[in-house]
């Protein structure tokens, strides 16, 4: 069974787009189940999900110690925004017809 979630909004405010992220999580060499967590978006940091899997885990994990890999390459960077790392697209509609 997935960790139950906080009833509170998704990590990192109001958004329009939530991210869900299903985290493979090890603990001393041994698979637990995934964790299943949503984000209000794409903007939000490293640390900000390492918190919440501190948050989440039974373990209570401290970020220092937490090693969060995405593509076989460790996250160092606590400050770097999701939406760099999963190299998500920002789209930008443009209205023609208001350009007068």
């Amino acid at each position: 069974m997935n960790a139950a979630l906080p009833s509170e909004p998704p990590l990192g405010g109001p958004s329009t787009n939530p991210l869900t992220l299903l985290i493979k999580v090890l603990v001393n060499g041994h698979n637990r189940e995934p964790l299943r967590i949503t984000l209000a978006g794409a903007d939000c940091t490293v640390q900000e999900v390492k918190q919440l899997i501190q948050t989440l885990m039974p373990e209570h994990p401290v970020l220092a110690r937490q090693r969060v890999m995405y593509q076989g390459r460790e996250l160092r960077d606590n400050n770097a925004p999701l939406r760099s790392i999963l190299r998500l697209e920002v789209r930008i509609v443009i209205d023609w017809n208001s350009l007068g």
